[in-house]
């Protein structure tokens, strides 16, 4: 992700991250990206990026990266990501370093609402498995 991110701010290219969201291009807006036409023809980046083999392989490397992943770890799927990039616009922060805590805080509260749902609808006692004559630790020492 950071790496998709580095691509947007530096060629410009939304597509990337707009297919990561799962969202068309037309519908993807990426705030933090500015486009400086100037930057890119006095270095000749656009064209690099175009007409060489690294659009095609960035493209290709994270997309079928996320394929795989995708439905086996949170951080794959394509709403995960939206809503941490989201979050992250939001807060205005940039930085794989701020995305990684927002995306670590993310999937902890999605695993505690499971959790909670889970104990509640099968009435587990979460505090009693921890403390008290019937937590886990009081059965162990029992056997």
């Amino acid at each position: 992700m950071a790496y998709a991110r580095g691509v947007a701010e530096t060629f410009g290219d939304k597509s990337l991250l707009a297919k990561i969201y799962g969202l068309d291009d037309s519908e993807f807006k990426a705030a933090s990206v500015e486009d400086d036409d100037s930057q890119f023809e006095k270095y000749g980046l656009s064209r690099m990026y175009e007409d060489s083999f690294i659009k095609r392989k960035t493209h290709a490397a994270i997309t079928t990266f996320l394929k795989v992943m995708d439905g086996q770890v949170f951080e794959a799927c394509h709403g995960f990501q939206f809503v941490v990039s989201r979050i992250a616009e939001s807060l205005n922060v940039k930085g794989s370093n701020a995305y990684d805590k927002i995306a670590k805080a993310v999937e902890g509260k999605i695993k505690s609402e499971y959790i909670i749902n889970y104990a509640e609808s099968r009435g587990i006692d979460i505090p009693g498995l921890v403390s008290g004559p019937n937590s886990i630790y009081n059965r162990l020492s029992a056997l």
